[in-house]
């Protein structure tokens, strides 16, 4: 869980076209498709704060939390002034003094719980901290579309004032675990000084399956009457070609 330690510095820069706008409104939608009201959220795996800062637009409170104290300080950065509070802690057996409203845990958090029994107990972590009868959304690498898009060699190059940074991501699978180990390279040049470095990790995720998501919601006490899955973004129904898919579920 702490794979990102070594390059967050260059989390920010590697991830600058993501749409966390775009993201945050279809999470907020999906959310607010009953009438409860919502001034409280959790979110498990906040990474540095970047769709926090449009969470806070419909949300009065929210907390986040991160394994990554690197993400963490970044984030109190991103933040500061905001009504937040943000915490190094495993999204595993994370426990709040209080209940929420919501609790959202995004970019494949999910996925990077590979063992059965992290997957079960991140899920209970998640229940234990909502208010009865409260959402929990979360996506993952869906299972289907994994096996019939097949991971490939990608390369992203990203600029930005003091750095030019490569990363090469190189996946191998283990089809007996359902998992793709993503091998990074991330190679950095310094622009000031024309000084190189590099940076190797190595991210083993998980895909899963409709049915064994349901199987671990059922053991964590979510009412799986009360949940739906649909393709990220879109809210289409979830296909091969997937590769993105969200769960939105409810707790007893």
């Amino acid at each position: 869980m702490s794979v990102f330690s070594d390059y967050s510095i260059y989390y920010d820069l590697l991830y600058k076209d993501k749409d966390y706008a775009g993201e945050s409104q279809y999470v907020l939608n999906a959310l607010s498709t009953d009438d409860k009201q919502l001034n409280s959220l959790l979110e498990l795996g906040c990474g540095t704060g970047k769709h926090a800062e449009f969470f806070l637009q419909k949300f009065n409170q929210y907390k986040g939390v991160d394994l990554s104290e690197d993400m963490v300080m970044q984030a109190k950065d991103r933040l500061a002034g905001k009504n937040v509070d943000l915490s190094i802690g495993d999204v595993r057996n994370f426990k709040s003094n209080e209940k929420f409203d919501a609790v959202v845990s995004l970019f494949h958090v999910a996925s990077y719980q590979i063992e059965n029994h992290d997957f079960l107990s991140y899920l209970k972590s998640a229940n234990e901290n909502l208010k009865s009868g409260s959402l929990f959304l979360f996506d993952f690498w869906y299972g289907p579309a994994v096996l019939n898009l097949k991971p490939s060699i990608k390369i992203k190059r990203m600029s930005s004032e003091k750095y030019f940074v490569t990363r090469i991501a190189e996946p191998t699978c283990d089809p007996q675990r359902n998992l793709v180990i993503v091998n990074y390279e991330v190679l950095i040049e310094d622009k000031a000084n024309h000084k190189h470095s590099k940076i190797i990790e190595s991210h083993p995720m998980r895909y899963y399956f409709i049915p064994e998501i349901k199987y671990f919601l059922e053991m964590s006490g979510f009412d799986v009457n009360e949940t739906r899955f649909e393709e990220w973004m879109t809210a289409q129904v979830p296909s091969e070609n997937s590769w993105g898919v969200t769960c939105i579920t409810r707790k007893k």
